[in-house]
This record gives structure tokens, sequence and C-alpha cells, in this order.
């Protein structure tokens, strides 16, 4: 196989220093936000437009029950009982002092 001078002439090689250094954002699964900015050119806006992305495409009060972890499920738990103790209290019978024989 031969090469020819147009063949290097023709085809572009990448440039051996990169001009410039990514900028990334990620946003975790509990929604967590890790930012690798090494010029700093990621603004507060970026990291909002991030976190409603992240918030539009997975729904934070729109997950399933049967996709709660363990300690979520637990906490709802909690949070149910809580709420029954509450209304209880609230619509108790008061005792009255005077007992009737």
């Amino acid at each position: 196989m031969e090469t020819t001078d147009t063949y290097f002439e023709t085809v572009e090689y990448p440039p051996t220093e990169v001009l410039y250094s990514p900028s990334i954002i990620v946003v975790g699964a509990d929604g967590s936000m890790t930012v690798y900015d090494l010029e700093g050119n990621i603004t507060a806006e970026d990291c909002d437009t991030a976190y409603s992305l992240w918030v539009s495409e997975n729904g934070i009060m729109g997950k399933p029950i049967a996709h709660y972890t363990v300690t979520e499920g637990i906490l709802l738990i909690f949070f149910i009982v809580g709420l029954f103790k509450v209304a209880a209290r609230i619509f108790r019978r008061r005792r009255s002092s005077k007992r009737v024989y």
C-alpha cells in the first residue's frame, strides 16, 4: 500500500495540544451535584439549568412507591404514623374531673 503526498495534505490531524479544558456538571441519582471545572467557566446559572433539567427528567415528587429505598419507606411510615398521632390529639375526648357513677 502506497501513501502519497496528497494523502497527508487532505487528512487533518487533531492538534497535539488541547486548547480547552472540559467543564462538566454531573447530577447524581439523588440530586447531588458535582462540578468539574478547571478554568472556572461554569456559572451558577449553568448549575441551576442542569439541576432543573434533572428535576424535569426524574420528577422528584412523581416517584412511584415501588422505587423508594428502604430509608425513604421507613421515613414515609414515620410520617404517616405522626399524622395519625397529631389527628388523635386534636380529636381526643377530654376527661372531665368529675366522675359520674
